[in-house]
């Protein structure tokens, strides 16, 4: 038998929410996959219901449909929404507005590279070769298609690459690609010994850098005493 209620809360990101029954006591558990309608439920919509009982033995809204709405199941409607923060196409506001993470990892990447980028070049003009320059986005691209590769093994629990392997491409150059690859890829950035690692590569190459601009004075000035 159908009962009344009404939505009393709804989170649509996660498709569930309470029904208040109409003849009193406690509400009820619902879930979207449960529901059978033409449009999503809303707070304060007026439901028909079957009542039913999910693990545990607690309380859980079957057959779930909005009252007073003649209209015809629509499977898409129990399908996980699309959240609009994420679309950056599509609508008015949202074209063409760069994602927050990727704006921010490009600033952190540009900000890195000023000093290794006028390094390569003063190096660059003194040795006569500018392939130099090319040097860095080479081992960028490296670096990305390792992560890539890693990243693609691990979703089909394949040989994975090692990750020496990987911060040895980050300590040759690669380290821009690698930051890119995190960020876009979303790999390599919960385990904090190899952020550790792979930050520590990215300090190695500005102060190697900026240690080239005097000469390598500085460098030799911390090196002297371990060599008495």
């Amino acid at each position: 038998m159908e009962v009344r209620g009404h939505v009393t809360r709804w989170d649509d990101d996660k498709g569930f929410g309470f029904i208040a029954p109409e003849q009193g006591g406690a509400a009820v558990f619902a879930h979207i996959s449960a529901m059978r309608d033409e449009r999503r439920p809303r707070v304060g919509d007026r439901v028909l219901f079957v009542p039913g009982a999910g693990e545990g033995g607690r309380p859980r809204a079957q057959h779930i449909r909005i009252e007073g709405e003649l209209s015809l199941d629509q499977p898409l409607i129990r399908k996980r929404p699309v959240r609009a923060a994420r679309i950056t196409s599509g609508s008015p506001r949202g074209r063409g507005k760069p994602q927050p993470v990727v704006s921010a990892c490009w600033l952190v990447v540009l900000a890195c590279l000023i000093v290794p980028i006028a390094g390569v070049w003063h190096l660059a003009g003194s040795l006569g070769g500018p392939w130099l320059l090319a040097w860095y986005p080479a081992m960028s691209l490296i670096s990305y298609l390792q992560y890539a590769h890693d990243k693609r093994q691990a979703q089909r629990n394949g040989s994975r690459v090692a990750e020496r392997s990987l911060h040895l491409i980050e300590l040759a150059g690669g380290w821009p690609g690698a930051l890119l690859a995190q960020q876009h890829l979303r790999h390599k950035t919960r385990k904090l010994s190899y952020q550790v690692t792979f930050w520590l590569i990215v300090l190695v190459h500005q102060l190697a850098w900026l240690d080239a601009r005097w000469g390598g004075q500085l460098l030799w000035r911390w090196l002297q005493p371990l060599f008495g």
